[in-house]
């Protein structure tokens, strides 16, 4: 027998051991917020120091002077802590900038403007202009009375740039500027629940309040906390958020107003879902036969498809006898219900529902109840239950029929339909205690629809079938379920809504099918930069809002056919996703240099800046396709990808950065030169793609285009098949095909126009 206290021991042990595994688990996520904080800080830091040393270089080299002073603006110190600033060259005009604060580090590289005068460099360790220490590093808090400062000066042709130190006067009060810097991204919980929302705030001037307001999707506020910071402190902070009655995602919007004037210092977007369990049937005993007053049973399996546990209650409505099970979330269940048939010989019909117990969601399938003769002796052992296929299509059944008596009996098998006219007929002879199969062949009816069809076996010489069970038929055909583009176009000639800024943007012929549109860039659009660090891009935009047609969180794709020509090098060509006033956006384009492309990803904030590139890939003349997925909550997520004239993948990449504005128009994009644009597609599905569903295992589908072949796919193991049309986004005049598992071509149908993204359902 164990020793108690030796026991004791080893469970305190335990106990000890799991609760510093809990305050570890606990340690790391608070560090991993702090990490996330200190970037974000740094790289403010870094930003605006990168922007104050162009300025300084600017104002230098534009005045007569040998020597240009510029206080910096950034903060004392970051969350009360110290931090370096430094610069290291990488080039004639090109430094780079470092914020670093212990371990984190934010670089950004500028390229300085000399309007003619000799190149600019960052000084080498520490010199003395004019009695000034002049250094390429400098680390802050200054101490008491001196202010930090960037310094220009010129040596000999060239202008040198580092950082010093000087007296100042006292500092006065500066008015407090507020920064989310750590907020909790994701909200999610049940209907009406109230969930922990946390924040973190950074004051980057003097002593101030903020308020943190959340405000949900239709701008309406949801809670709110007061906050007190002094100069250059991080305060955390937590409030509950309810969420909303119906399931679903929403993108709330997180706002940090300062109480000193009121003024929206920061805001940024935050997703809420709401979680709700959806209990849907995944089989059924469908039909139930036995002598009159015997028991049977109804098994009903079940699966939960929503997103938080639920309790799935089957009942036959016309008995009121039911069973009940707990479902997980994305797991499946099953119960069985016992029933007594009816005294009666004949054919029944019970309605057999299955409600979610906390929504009320209900579903609903009929079981059909043959109640047999007292002399029966024989019955269907097994039989196709359900058979599916194209409308008008022949299909193949079979029957088990089992003698119970005990001699041989002559058995006639017919299938009939639901208004009892035979379809096919069969005969065996099934000897005393055994089983025999029949086989069939039946014709789908030529209308769409669910039918009900029943096969009955019968003893040579009677009128009354000694078994019957039902089929469940469906006769489907294609149909175009969903569009989920809300814009496609040929500019043939383009549709009214389109405004252009910036560029000559005209039709012209010679289209990838028909006319194209061209765009002459002009360096008079969206842009930033002086000298020769200047770019200013030309787009043609559509105005009406994105966020009308698709949702923030889960976005958009769109496509766009472009042409590169013997002439194009040294051209961006591709998309722009712009704000309300057209000053910011985000730029996906492709960038052609001799026979190479690179896909580039930009944002126009105020500067330009590189956020991702991807590899580079072989860019001979032609027609190519370029997609982009954007979707934006916290962040900011791209995918860009380059099609070739096949629908072959060149390059492509997906990326993300911190949502510092949120774009509503979608634009067409030129810089140098010129570009030719074709067939360009939006949607709230993926518009390289057109998805059949409904498709029996082993089928598949093919897409042509005055009779050649522009896609074919096989059905996945939820019957859908996705067709890649990224490189024929709009088609005119299609065909789309159906084949069975066999390869045998079963339907084919002809579309006046196909557009990426469209979903066709092949259903009853």
């Amino acid at each position: 027998m164990p020793d108690p206290v030796v026991t004791h021991v080893i469970g305190t042990i335990a106990l000890l051991g799991s609760a510093l595994l809990m305050v570890a688990a606990i340690s790391v996520a608070q560090q991993v917020n702090y990490m996330q904080a200190v970037n974000l800080m740094l790289a403010e830091v870094a930003e605006s120091c990168a922007r104050e040393l162009v300025e300084l270089v600017s104002v230098h080299t534009l005045g007569g002077s040998g020597v240009t002073y510029m206080f910096l603006t950034v903060p004392s110190s970051l969350a009360g802590q110290p931090f370096n600033l430094s610069i290291v060259n990488r080039g004639d005009n090109v430094i780079e900038v470092r914020a670093q604060l212990q371990l984190y580090r934010q670089v950004r590289v500028v390229v300085t403007p000399n309007f003619g005068r000799g190149p600019v460099y960052a000084v080498a360790g520490t010199t003395e202009v004019g009695g000034v220490q002049v250094s390429n590093h400098i680390l802050l808090p200054t101490p008491q009375g001196w202010k930090a400062m960037l310094v220009a000066v010129n040596q000999g042709d060239a202008v040198l740039v580092g950082f010093a130190t000087a007296l100042g006067p006292l500092e006065e009060a500066t008015a407090p500027f507020f920064k989310l810097v750590d907020w909790t991204t994701l909200v999610e919980g049940s209907a009406d629940s109230k969930q922990p929302f946390g924040f973190a705030v950074w004051n980057k001037g003097g002593g101030g309040s903020a308020r943190v307001e959340v405000y949900d999707d239709d701008g309406v506020l949801v809670n709110s906390m007061e906050i007190s910071l002094g100069a250059g402190e991080v305060v955390r902070g937590s409030m509950l958020l309810k969420l909303p009655s119906v399931p679903g995602t929403y993108v709330w919007r997180v706002v940090c107003r300062n109480l000193f004037n009121n003024a929206e210092d920061d805001a940024q977007f935050l997703q809420v879902s709401v979680r709700a369990p959806k209990i849907m049937i995944d089989s059924y005993t469908s039909s139930v036969s036995g002598k009159p007053n015997s028991q049977a049973r109804i098994d009903v399996a079940v699966r939960n498809i929503g997103d938080a546990p639920g309790t799935a209650v089957a009942q036959i409505q016309e008995l009121g006898a039911s069973c009940s099970v707990p479902v997980p979330p994305g797991e499946g269940g099953a119960c069985s219900i016992p029933v007594w048939l009816p005294g009666t010989p004949g054919s029944y019909t019970w309605t057999l529902s299955v409600r979610t117990l906390e929504t009320g969601y209900e579903e609903q399938r009929q079981v059909s109840v043959y109640v047999q003769q007292p002399e029966a002796v024989l019955s269907i052992a097994w039989w196709n239950s359900t058979v599916v296929g194209a409308v008008g299509q022949e299909v193949k059944l079979a029957v088990l029929v089992e003698n119970g008596g005990y001699s041989a009996v002559e058995a006639l098998v017919e299938v009939a339909d639901f208004e009892n006219s035979v379809l096919a007929r069969g005969s065996a002879s099934v000897a005393a205690a055994s089983r025999v199969w029949v086989n069939l062949t039946a014709s789908l009816p030529s209308q769409k629809g669910t039918y009900t069809w029943y096969v009955r076996v019968y003893r040579q010489g009677q009128n009354t079938p000694d078994d019957a069970k039902p089929v469940a038929v469906e006769a489907r055909d294609i149909a175009l379920a969903r569009r989920t583009a809300f814009l496609y176009e040929s500019f043939d000639p383009p549709q009214s809504g389109w405004s252009s800024k910036g560029g000559e943007w005209t039709v012209t012929s010679g289209g990838w099918n028909g006319n194209a549109l061209r765009g002459k860039d002009d360096d008079k659009g969206p842009g930033a930069g002086k000298g020769n660090s200047a770019r200013y891009v030309s787009v043609y935009y559509w105005r009406q809002s994105l966020w009308s047609y698709a949702n923030p969180a889960s976005g958009f794709g769109v496509v766009v056919k472009l042409y590169f020509g013997s002439g194009d090098s040294n051209v961006y060509r591709g998309f722009a996703l712009l704000d309300s006033s057209l000053s910011k956006l985000y730029e996906v384009s492709a960038f052609r240099l001799g026979q190479r492309v690179q896909l580039f990803l930009r944002k126009l904030d105020g500067d330009w800046s590189v956020i991702d590139t991807s590899s580079e890939a072989r860019c001979d003349d032609g027609w190519y396709t370029l997609y982009l997925s954007f979707s934006t909550a916290a962040t900011a997520s791209f995918t860009y990808e380059l099609y070739d004239a096949s629908g072959k993948l060149l390059a492509g990449k997906t990326s993300s950065t911190p949502a510092g504005f949120q774009p509503s128009l979608l634009a067409l994009l030129v810089d140098e030169k010129d570009g030719l644009f074709d067939d360009l597609v939006a949607a709230n599905g993926d518009p390289r793609y057109v998805v059949v569903s409904g498709l029996p295992q082993g089928w598949s589908a093919e897409l042509y285009s005055s009779g050649a072949l522009v896609a074919s796919a096989a059905a996945d193991s939820t019957g859908t098949a996705k067709l890649l049309v990224a490189h024929y986004p709009i088609l005119r005049g299609a065909s789309l095909v159906l084949k069975d598992a066999s390869g045998k071509q079963v339907l084919s149908r002809s579309l006046d126009l196909v557009v990426g993204g469209d979903i066709y359902s092949f259903s009853p």
